[in-house]
């Protein structure tokens, strides 16, 4: 029978404590190398005070044998659900070239360490001398024959023939001073007394030491190998990428020396696995000392980056270094990026503290997290606050119809988003109660039906839509009319046609992740950069962003300036509405614009949607603007599907924007005109006719489309070439009936 558990503080005692059942179930049953149950949890049910897992497996089929315990305990520890699976990626092909504009200055040194157990073997906790012997002779061999150095086995050791008697006192002078410089002591140190790995100490234990003192490795000590890989600099993709040769080097030098070993132990659901289950996945741990003077000044980033990027921090004189674990769920190639990003993201905020530039992740909505308002976007309320004086459509509906929220508020989309992140900017805002905003937004493509029940409603009101109706694309250059309207070239000045485009299989704008948004950098820039001709342009990241390898820091202060002056730069949201929708958050990562050679179109990046493309036509020809659009979305269509994504669309409501009121055709085309006889009044007269706007004041007037959705494309343009005719036809009649000019 197991001691009174309710006090334990390890995994394995609350888990057993919470299900009186399970070690029952389950105390009888043996591995296939005969392990038992209590071999694995004898740690963790006698000491009470211990904390971690409490379990020591002790070979690779205790996870699946004890696995109804195994599971649960990996959960506690590490958040990992029980029927997830672990995604193994060590194609070091798909880490960055280069730092992502992290200097040698900035980075002290970067430290990776992983463990491995080798398969047909046991665990340490439960080797028996030969299979322990067996490990080191394999593992000391491969690392001889892959990394120049030499193999200390632990002093007093009788196991290794060419050290018989371990490593002398010089020889621990010796490792200590090779590796000091590098690690500090990493001479492997002796296993607490009570520990099961400890059995038979020192017998078959030692350390591995690079000749260069940058790789160690330690074998037989809690796991089969530990290694150890460190540099100097910036360059966290190399020391990655190193310490992931040695592994597989050692890999498969073992399994080819052995005929008990079997390669590495590793599960289908939870990756390699470990002595200690809570570390099984990737095993991996990184370590980063970083300097940063004016960055540890300021603890709120301090505690930013720990609770953003999951890290613990230590500060040290001028600088800090942070460590992450990767816990199952993320891949090492992902884990390694994630620390890369980490460090980006420090060595950024020092470089824009500096200068006096903003620090984005310090401001509310522009950090990790939408603006803290009356609700998370994380899981809906039970109850919602007092809806009373807001005033939105969203507000509106749930007021009247509170069933609705109750229905709904549990539910979560394709991509894990809740109800509460769609409408959190109707919650967080009250509104204006003679403007008010729909107050919902799209997060990703299914929340269109998942939550039907709000936007159709909004969807009809907002844009004049009958849920029953068909919205129709076309995109037909051919059909628009060829008028040249202001032959003169005195009253159009320019026309600008604007349209978003969003990818399937993504979240929208307000719930992507920094590494989705990363993605969709990649593939979009990617895209942008296959055109050729007329179309030609180049990519500039907002600056500070880190994201894009080619210009690691973002565009350049001249750069930023020249797209300013352009009126083609977008900045970070400043509106209550945008930053509740988590539009902003991870400022400015993987922002930017795709500028045209020719300064006749531009693409905006990771703004609001995925990508929002303007072209701009400086005559009055609606027919050459609008096929210069078609054609740029026709070529960017093609290069996105050669990289296996495409647009999302529907039948019912066209292209999908995060912004339901862009919905359909996602189109804005806005005439600016310049006219000395007909005035703002007038033309907002023929607008109505025509469906249109017109904003301005006097005879400088910009007129666009109202409608985007149930008009297709063609109509919108071909409608505002009929109202710019009629409109440029009153002012001819009126300058040759001689009216004075502004009268």
């Amino acid at each position: 029978s197991l001691p009174d558990l309710p006090s334990h503080k390890s995994a394995v005692g609350k888990v057993l404590a919470k299900n009186s059942g399970l070690y029952s179930s389950l105390r009888e049953l043996k591995t296939g190398l005969n392990s038992s149950l209590m071999q694995c949890i004898r740690e963790g049910v006698e000491d009470a005070t211990l904390t971690g897992s409490g379990v020591t497996v002790v070979d690779e089929q205790c996870y699946d044998v004890y696995g109804a315990l195994v599971n649960q305990v990996v959960e506690q520890c590490t958040g990992f659900p029980i029927g997830s699976t672990h995604p193994v990626d060590l194609n070091v092909a798909k880490l960055p070239e280069g730092t992502l504009g992290l200097e040698d200055s900035d980075v002290r040194f970067v430290q990776i360490e992983t463990r491995r157990n080798f398969s047909g073997v046991r665990f340490v906790g439960a080797a028996t001398a030969d299979e322990r012997r067996e490990v080191e002779r394999v593992v000391a061999r491969a690392l001889l024959g892959a990394v120049e150095g030499d193999y200390y086995p632990q002093a007093g050791s009788t196991s290794y023939a060419p050290k018989p008697t371990g490593m002398s006192a010089a020889e621990v002078d010796k490792l200590k001073t090779l590796t000091a410089s590098m690690f500090g002591d990493l001479v492997m140190p002796a296993h607490s007394a009570k520990a099961i790995s400890a059995e038979q100490w020192p017998d078959a234990r030692g350390v591995y030491a690079a000749a260069s003192g940058n790789v160690v490795v330690w074998v037989n000590h809690e796991d089969h190998l530990r290694a150890f890989v460190r540099r100097t600099g910036a360059d966290i993709s190399a020391a990655f990428k190193e310490l992931v040769s040695v592994v597989g080097q050692v890999g498969v030098g073992a399994a080819e020396a052995s005929p008990e070993i079997k390669g590495f132990a590793q599960h289908s659901r939870l990756g390699f696995l470990t002595t200690d289950p809570a570390r099984c996945g990737t095993a991996l741990k990184f370590t980063v000392a970083m300097s940063c003077p004016s960055f540890i000044q300021d603890q709120a980033l301090v505690d930013n980056l720990a609770s953003s990027y999951g890290t613990t921090v230590e500060l040290t004189g001028d600088g800090l270094v942070f460590t992450y674990e990767a816990l199952p769920g993320r891949s090492e190639i992902d884990a390694a990026k994630h620390v890369t990003r980490a460090a980006a993201h420090v060595r950024g905020a020092e470089r824009r503290l500096a200068r006096g530039a903003p620090i984005f992740e310090k401001q509310d909505g522009l950090g990790p997290e939408p603006l803290q308002g009356a609700i998370s976007s994380k899981e809906s309320p039970a109850l919602l606050p007092d809806l009373s004086k807001h005033h939105s459509d969203v507000a509106k509906i749930l007021r009247e119809k509170p069933e609705v929220y109750v229905q709904l508020k549990d539910v979560k989309t394709a991509s894990g988003s809740t109800l509460a992140r769609c409408i959190k900017p109707g919650i967080d805002v009250k509104g204006d109660a003679r403007m008010p905003q729909p107050g919902i937004v799209a997060v990703d493509e299914s929340c269109f039906t998942v939550f039907a029940q709000l936007f159709d409603p909004i969807v009809e009101r907002r844009l004049q839509h009958s849920l029953s109706a068909q919205h129709a694309t076309d995109l037909a250059a051919a059909k628009v009319r060829s008028d040249v309207l202001d032959k003169s070239g005195c009253y159009i000045k320019q026309i600008s046609f604007r349209t978003g485009r969003n990818l399937r299989g993504l979240p929208l704008a307000g719930a992507l992740d920094v590494l989705q948004r990363r993605e969709l950098e990649r593939v979009l820039v990617r895209s942008l950069l296959h055109l050729s001709g007329e179309q030609v342009g180049d990519y500039f990241p907002l600056r500070d962003s880190t994201s894009y390898v080619p210009k690691p820091n973002g565009m350049s202060e001249e750069e930023e300036k020249r797209l300013e002056g352009q009126e083609c730069l977008f900045h970070e949201p400043d509106s209550k509405v945008a930053l509740s929708a988590g539009v902003g958050r991870h400022w400015p990562d993987a922002r930017g614009v795709f500028y045209s050679s020719c300064k006749d179109w531009y693409a905006w990046i990771n703004q609001e949607d995925h990508i929002k493309l303007t072209v701009v036509e400086k005559s009055s020809n609606f027919k050459k603007g609008f096929t210069r659009l078609v054609g740029l979305l026709e070529h960017l269509e093609q290069f996105v599907k050669e990289q296996d994504f495409e647009f999302m669309h529907s039948d019912r409501f066209g292209y999908l924007t995060s912004d339901i009121t862009n919905l359909g055709t996602g189109l804005r085309v806005s005439v600016s005109l310049h006219l000395d006889y007909v005035d703002s009044d007038q033309v907002a007269e023929v607008c109505k006719g025509f469906d249109l706007v017109c904003t301005g004041y006097g005879f400088e007037t910009s007129v666009s489309n109202k409608k985007v959705l149930g008009k297709s494309e063609v109509q919108i343009v071909n409608d505002l070439v009929g109202a710019l005719e009629e409109i440029l036809k009153m002012e001819e009649a009126a300058a040759a009936a001689g009216v004075p000019p502004g009268a």
